[in-house]
């Protein structure tokens, strides 16, 4: 699959620096037509549906992964394909799979606003469709790129602390919230987030407080289910939310809530995030 993928984004690179100059037509055609085949392929399908399907299984959508995959597809030939640009993501494979996860993403909302108005779902619908919002890809994949940074600096500052010292417990157990919150999001698949490299900074310790169980992965993380806050000691029946909310670091850390703010601040600075 790999090298699939390495020749998928050769491909369209090259196709993207050529594709405006009417000389290269014919050039053009023949490298669409081999990355076309690529993605159509049955072992590329499988991945799509099962990234699909991963996208949705905790979300209750009554909708199917193939709906989806079709979806994506009708999109790569009308939109992602003619309109891809390398300067703006220069892995063309990335931009395919953010592209299924907005079609997802998508279902998702428009399930979510049927139910509203009182259907019963997307596989029985009751008023046609329903607009989704105006988020584009260049919007997409900003936030993408703001992730990757968000999480390389997290690293550097847990590591530049521990040059000086012993790491900072909280500023690790925020980090920790952050990778969960990008696994949940299947984020993580989608970024350039090195998985070994989280994990040395990050607080196991708080990872198994707030999951059911141990985790050492990411994908162990973004299938595992997180405590109530009852199991941990807070009120409420309802699992804990992500982003993880401040006081559930307050009770890990057995602080006031004043004092995890001011940390959180001072973390959430020297990582840019304003």
């Amino acid at each position: 699959m790999e090298d699939r993928i390495q020749r998928l984004n050769t491909l369209m690179t090259e196709y993207s620096k050529l594709k405006d100059d009417p000389l290269n037509s014919a050039v053009c055609i023949n490298l669409r037509a081999e990355a076309q085949g690529i993605v159509f392929e049955d072992s590329f399908r499988l991945e799509m549906q099962n990234r699909a399907h991963n996208y949705l299984k905790e979300k209750k959508v009554l909708g199917n992964e193939e709906d989806i995959v079709q979806e994506a597809s009708a999109r790569f030939l009308e939109k992602c394909f003619p309109n891809y640009d390398y300067k703006i993501n220069d892995n063309f494979y990335l931009y395919l799979m953010n592209t299924l996860k907005m079609t997802a993403l998508d279902l998702i909302k428009k399930e979510y606003k049927n139910v509203k108005k009182g259907g019963e779902g997307l596989d029985e619908p009751s008023g046609g469709d329903i607009p989704s919002d105006n988020v584009t890809e260049e919007q997409v994949f900003a936030r993408m790129r703001l992730e990757e940074f968000y999480a390389r600096m997290a690293v550097c500052v847990i590591k530049i602390g521990a040059k000086n010292g012993e790491p900072d417990k909280y500023y690790r157990s925020f980090a920790t919230g952050y990778y969960i919150m990008l696994c949940k999001e299947r984020l993580y698949d989608v970024c350039e987030i090195n998985e070994n490299e989280a994990f040395t900074v990050m607080d196991t310790a708080f990872a198994d407080f707030t999951l059911i169980s141990e985790c050492r992965t990411f994908y162990e993380i973004e299938s595992t289910p997180l405590k109530t806050y009852y199991q941990i000691g807070l009120n409420g029946d309802e699992e804990i939310d992500v982003p993880i909310k401040p006081r559930v670091y307050t009770k890990y850390h057995n602080v006031t809530s004043g004092y995890i703010t001011q940390k959180r601040n001072k973390f959430d600075e020297m990582l840019g995030i304003v």
